[in-house]
């Protein structure tokens, strides 16, 4: 039975030595409050179980970010933000070097969570956009451990695939150009692909339409679509 997320995070940043004394805004606290937040709270569990030295970076970034003067700020979150992009940029390498097949379970696991959002499209087309910090606290995906259990499915994959020799490039121009003639094919027009272009949180459509391209590319059997896939399950996706 997994510890609860918040607690996890008290734990991790009381477990952590302090650099120095603890500053009148309490070091300590921001640590635990930001990693009790989306996206940390969900993916930290999987994190520490298959990557943890670089778990641990991401918290000793955490701490020298919001000890300075302004980390606890947009200028300090939008330098965490490239600092974790950097300690995770190396799995999600992983992750793009994995099985095809995994790589469809996880565009799977992606549309099984918008389906589940389709009732609500504007929470659905935030999501999209912003990622899984725009859902409330109270969601079931976040207190039933849907999302956490996402990531971890994620990181398992990455895991996995550690040592596999590199066999997939990047998806090319050619490869989006195929996508698209198939995304085409299937009735996306104009507008389709310019809500696909906006990424608009506050369009309520958008959450259909991403359901869509993810079907499609899930599905998809051109060669390079294996690309397209990785992309999604990296970089591109929904969380």
């Amino acid at each position: 039975m997994p510890l609860n997320a918040p607690l996890t995070a008290l734990l991790i940043a009381s477990a952590i030595p302090a650099q120095a004394e603890v500053a009148p805004a309490g070091i300590a606290e921001r640590v635990a409050l930001v990693l009790a937040s989306e996206p940390a709270r969900s993916a930290m569990p999987g994190l520490m179980a298959y990557f943890p030295a670089e778990a641990q970076r991401m918290v000793d970034s955490l701490r020298e970010v919001v000890s300075e003067p302004d980390g606890f700020s947009a200028a300090g979150f939008e330098r965490l933000s490239t600092l974790n992009a950097e300690i995770m940029a190396p799995i999600m390498g992983m992750v793009a070097q994995a099985p095809d097949g995994d790589l469809v379970a996880l565009l799977d696991t992606q549309l099984r969570m918008l389906q589940g959002l389709a009732s609500q499209p504007m929470l659905c087309a935030r999501v999209v956009v912003q990622g899984p910090g725009a859902l409330g606290s109270d969601h079931r995906y976040l207190t039933e451990g849907v999302l956490e259990e996402a990531y971890r499915q994620r990181l398992a994959i990455a895991d996995a695939s550690r040592d596999a020799v590199p066999h997939r490039d990047l998806a090319s121009d050619a490869d989006y150009a195929a996508i698209s003639q198939r995304l085409a094919d299937q009735g996306a027009d104009g507008a389709w692909f310019d809500r696909i272009a906006a990424m608009d949180p506050n369009d309520r459509a958008l959450c259909q339409t991403f359901t869509e391209y993810l079907t499609v590319a899930r599905d998809a059997d051109f060669p390079g679509a294996d690309r397209i896939r990785a992309d999604l399950a990296t970089v591109a996706g929904l969380y």
